[in-house]
C-alpha cells in the first residue's frame, strides 16, 4: 500500500509544508469558484481571486512565468467581472 501512496504523492517529498498547504487551498478555492460559476453566484469572484493569488505566488516561487502570466490575467478578469457584476 505504501508503494501506491509513494506513486501518488512522491513528488511532494521535497516540498515544504507551506507549499503543500497553499496548493491544497488553491485547489479548494478554484473548485469552489467553478461551482459558484455554474450556479451563477457572485461568490465565484472572491474565490477565484484567492485561488489565482495563491497560484501566482506559487508559480513565482517555482519560476514558471508562463503559467504565472495566465493566472495574473485570470486575476485581472475576476476583478473586472466582479466590478461589472455589481
Amino acid at each position: 500500500m505504501t508503494e501506491f501512496f509513494d506513486f501518488l504523492f512522491g513528488q511532494y517529498k521535497d516540498y515544504s509544508p507551506l507549499f503543500i498547504t497553499l496548493e491544497l487551498l488553491g485547489v479548494l478555492f478554484g473548485t469552489l469558484s467553478v461551482i459558484f460559476s455554474a450556479r451563477n453566484n457572485i461568490w465565484l469572484y472572491p474565490t477565484g481571486l484567492i485561488s489565482t493569488c495563491i497560484y501566482v505566488y506559487l508559480l513565482l516561487q517555482w519560476n514558471l512565468y508562463g503559467d504565472l502570466i495566465i493566472n495574473a490575467y485570470y486575476f485581472y478578469l475576476s476583478v473586472y467581472g466582479w466590478i461589472f457584476w455589481c
